[in-house]
C-alpha cells in the first residue's frame, strides 16, 4: 500500500511545494501503512485499490491530456500540404 501511494504521489504533478511540506508528504505513506496495520484487511485493500486506480488514471491523463500529448496530437492531425499542385 505504501509503495502504491508513493508511486501515485510521484506521478501527480505539483506546483512549487514548500520543502517542509514535501518531506511531510513523503512520510505520509509510511504513517498510513502503520496506521492501517491495526485496521481490517478490507480497508487496506480498499485503499490499495484506490491508489492503483489513481496511478492508472494519472498515466492516462499524462499520456492523452498533457500539454505535450496535445501538441503531438495536433501536429499529427494538421493538414498536409498538397503535392504537385
Amino acid at each position: 500500500m505504501a509503495v502504491a501511494m508513493i508511486v501515485q504521489q510521484k506521478m501527480t504533478p505539483t506546483g512549487n511545494v514548500d520543502p517542509a511540506q514535501a518531506k511531510m508528504m513523503m512520510v505520509m505513506p509510511v504513517m498510513m501503512t502503520f496506521m492501517f496495520l491495526s485496521y481490517s484487511s478490507g480497508l487496506g485493500l480498499y485503499w490499495l485499490t484506490g491508489s492503483v486506480i489513481g496511478v492508472v488514471r494519472q498515466v492516462l491523463l499524462n499520456k492523452y491530456w498533457s500539454p505535450h500529448a496535445e501538441t503531438k496530437l495536433s501536429a499529427r492531425n494538421s493538414p498536409k500540404e498538397a503535392r504537385g499542385s
